[in-house]
């Protein structure tokens, strides 16, 4: 599961419907995301920093490839940096 580090816990929402501002446009992203994978996506917008984690196969780099996407959609700019040459391939 994938969550904003700082996110409060979500209200009881049915499965298909992933929290969030309802006038937040949708995030900019051409690949198909999870809940918990949007509302990441969504906190980026607003927090300073956002921890993503899981296990692997979880989602992760899915998930910060649709951060950047979305950033970038939004006129924003945006640096990957990684300590290995295989995280980067």
């Amino acid at each position: 599961l994938l969550e904003p580090a700082a996110a409060a816990p979500p209200a009881a929402r049915p499965t298909d419907e992933a929290p969030g501002p309802a006038d937040a446009p949708e995030p900019a992203s051409p690949m198909v995301l999870s809940p918990s994978q949007r509302r990441v996506v969504l906190s980026t917008r607003e927090a300073a920093i956002t921890v993503v984690s899981g296990a692997p196969g979880s989602g992760k780099t899915h998930t910060l490839c649709a951060v950047a996407v979305d950033c970038v959609a939004r006129g924003g700019s945006v640096l990957v940096a990684t300590q290995s040459r295989h995280a980067a391939d």
